[in-house]
């Protein structure tokens, strides 16, 4: 990514004739070595060059651009993500770095900038100054909390206001979460980084360098600035597969997607068995095969078949949907049955079979009780549905109460995005003896060569019922 003007944050400013603004606030650290740096790593508990349970979002021994203008000279050399020390700029400048977890997803990750000499950290306080850098990025975040520091000979500076006024460099504070004394901590932001080079970030500019007194730091005397950037992993993308989703020829359905208290954005694609994206006839919306929804936290968007088109001309479409999501959610399928010579508009006492089964992640496994036959008519059928852009092969097995396995199956491959459905007799044919006294009870296997999205319904004397699906079959 590459940034070559300032950041835009939600509490950043715009830049005014002779103001300064801070992509990132920061902060000062002692030089690696020296008795502060080793009070300070004790009072973080960190070991150089050791994330001990963060993320590492920007990895440790990664490669490091890190420059400035007039600070104290024009220069970018390029290093690596340290706590070695290392001189630049002619000898003029030291610099090192640390990195400190704040849990499995998050870190803050400090910079550290020294004036070898004592002098200032600019040649020339009247005139402009930056910080320049370019960083790796191992995977995607979101930077969301920045702390910058001014420093003489160790000391931070505790800054007393804002710099360049109300729409300044905020915020001053006697203490914040990374670094030792003050400094400028901005928080409460979230802005995403992709995973790569983040080229030409822009830490802190300013037009003169000598408005830093308006924060009560004298330009003359600081000779260290240290800053800390705090990055959080994106979450990542959540997928749910609604593996059947029929209507027409008495058929009907509907999706709900349900969001949790954080609310999320979720995407919907329809397929039709082939794997080509099918489009399905959405009450008020017409033919469509995408869905954006965004959800409210704890609400809930359905998303329902046309009922007109339940008792349409034709034959019945079988499709499935691929629900992806920034957050978790809860979506669930309901598919019903009414008859073909009822009105297009079935009343709901003209309905003659509903089920609904949760849609959840894609896996490779799954296991189901059905029963089979008997007084009661049983039966069981099942939907099968691949996410992937490859053919996934698979195979149903039967297994008998006691657990040993009865008969098994490899069906034809699904194709990329393609859906199977059957009904377990009819694919496993002649295994089962049709027997209107006794009922034969057991389970189903299904294993597949990658992820896939399944539902398996029961049949009892022709209504459905929900079945348990579990994915803790042992497959090869």
């Amino acid at each position: 990514m590459n940034r070559t003007s300032f950041w835009k944050l939600a509490a950043e400013f715009a830049l005014a004739t002779s103001q300064m603004i801070y992509a990132q606030t920061a902060g000062t650290y002692p030089q690696a070595g020296d008795s502060k740096a080793a009070r300070l790593q004790n009072h973080l508990n960190l070991e150089p060059d050791v994330a001990t349970s963060g993320p590492g979002i920007i990895p440790i021994g990664s490669s490091l651009t890190f420059g400035g203008t007039n600070a104290p000279d024009t220069y970018s050399a390029t290093t690596t993500f340290s706590s070695t020390p290392v001189v630049v700029d002619n000898g003029a400048v030291k610099i090192w770095q640390s990195q400190v977890p704040t849990g499995p997803t998050g870190e803050w990750d400090i910079f550290y900038l020294q004036i070898v000499n004592g002098g200032p950290l600019a040649h020339d306080i009247n005139a402009y100054w930056d910080i320049l850098m370019s960083y790796d990025v191992s995977a995607p975040a979101n930077f969301d909390a920045v702390v910058n520091q001014w420093l003489v000979n160790g000391t931070p500076v505790t800054p007393t206001a804002t710099i360049g006024g109300p729409s300044g460099i905020c915020c001053p504070v006697s203490s914040n979460p990374i670094l030792p004394g003050g400094g400028y901590y901005n928080h409460g932001f979230s802005v995403p980084i992709a995973a790569g080079v983040f080229s030409n970030w822009r830490q802190a500019f300013a037009t003169p360098y000598n408005i830093v007194t308006q924060g009560g730091i004298n330009p003359s005397t600081a000779n260290e600035f240290v800053f800390a950037l705090h990055f959080t992993l994106q979450a990542a993308s959540q997928t749910y597969v609604a593996a059947h989703f029929p209507y027409g020829t008495g058929w009907s359905s509907r999706l709900a997607i349900g969001a949790g208290p954080g609310g999320a954005t979720a995407d919907v694609h329809f397929f039709d068995q082939t794997g080509a994206p099918a489009a399905v006839a959405l009450e008020g919306q017409g033919n469509q095969s995408t869905q954006h929804v965004v959800l409210a936290p704890n609400a809930v968007q359905v998303i329902s078949a046309d009922p007109t088109q339940r008792n349409a001309p034709g034959k019945i479409k079988v499709n499935w949907a691929l629900v992806t999501s920034n957050a978790a959610l809860n979506v669930f399928t309901l598919f019903d049955y009414g008859p073909t010579a009822a009105p297009t508009l079935v009343p709901v006492t003209k309905i003659q079979g509903s089920v609904g089964a949760q849609s959840v992640a894609a896996a490779k496994s799954f296991h189901f009780p059905a029963s089979f036959y008997g007084p009661l008519g049983y039966n069981a059928g099942l939907a099968i549905a691949n996410p992937n852009s490859s053919t996934t092969t698979y195979t149903v097995t039967l297994l008998n109460a006691d657990g040993s396995t009865k008969a098994s199956i490899q069906p034809a491959a699904l194709p990329p995005q393609g859906q199977a459905i059957y009904v377990v007799t009819d694919l496993l044919q002649n295994v089962i003896t049709p027997d209107p006294v006794n009922t034969f009870d057991g389970s189903v296997v299904v294993c597949a060569s990658q992820p896939v999205g399944l539902v398996a319904i029961g049949v009892e004397g022709g209504a459905f019922f929900t079945t348990s699906v579990t994915n803790d079959a042992l497959c090869p």
